[in-house]
């Protein structure tokens, strides 16, 4: 995530202008932006959009080490979001909390959620269709667990239509699940002591 020094000066390269923060510093400016549900949502839909755009450019024949990479890193930051959004709900009354979720499933489960932005493939789309489309079957208390799960989702949803084999995608499967946790986990207990 932080690639140089918070003092360094912006710069730009082959993807576009950047600049560096302090890993702290990013995630309480996103979680004070996450009190509004419409600005997580949107912020939550910009990584689906990214995370499925880097599985669409990847491959079934793909390199262990580059089969693991981006779907990985697409799992940390929706680990992140999920930290993010349960300390937004912990700091509510529980019927402002329900609400503010309410707010946020809606957004994410609306059509515009991925086709605000075209899809660097047709399989970019149909990674980011599937995983809209799942959330309009959720009971409302597995909501939760659903979207902690996204980043495993959107794997198995490419493995499949890649025709990854089982043996090399059930790895990956877990490292997402497993990464995507401890990215939780992590920035929850960061996010309770701040």
């Amino acid at each position: 995530m932080l690639q140089r020094a918070p003092s360094s000066m912006a710069w730009q390269d082959e993807t576009g202008y950047h600049f560096s923060v302090f890993r702290g510093e990013l995630v309480r400016m996103l979680r004070g932006v996450s009190e509004e549900p419409t600005a997580y949502a949107i912020l939550r839909n910009a990584q689906t959009r990214w995370g499925a755009a880097q599985l669409g450019s990847l491959t079934a024949e793909a390199k262990s080490n580059v089969l693991e990479g981006a779907p990985v890193t697409n799992a940390s930051a929706l680990g992140g979001y999920d930290a993010i959004a349960a300390d937004v709900v912990r700091d509510k009354e529980a019927s402002a909390a329900a609400r503010w979720g309410d707010a946020v499933y809606t957004a994410l489960s609306s059509p515009e959620a991925t086709a605000s932005a075209t899809p660097r493939s047709a399989l970019s789309g149909r990674i980011a269709e599937k995983w809209r489309a799942s959330l309009a079957s959720v009971p409302a208390k597995e909501r939760t667990d659903h979207l902690r799960e996204q980043g495993t989702f959107m794997f198995t949803t490419w493995a499949k239509a890649a025709g990854v084999g089982r043996d090399r995608a059930a790895p990956v499967e877990a490292q997402c699940h497993r990464t995507g946790q401890e990215q939780y986990a992590a920035l929850a207990q960061s996010l309770r002591m701040s």
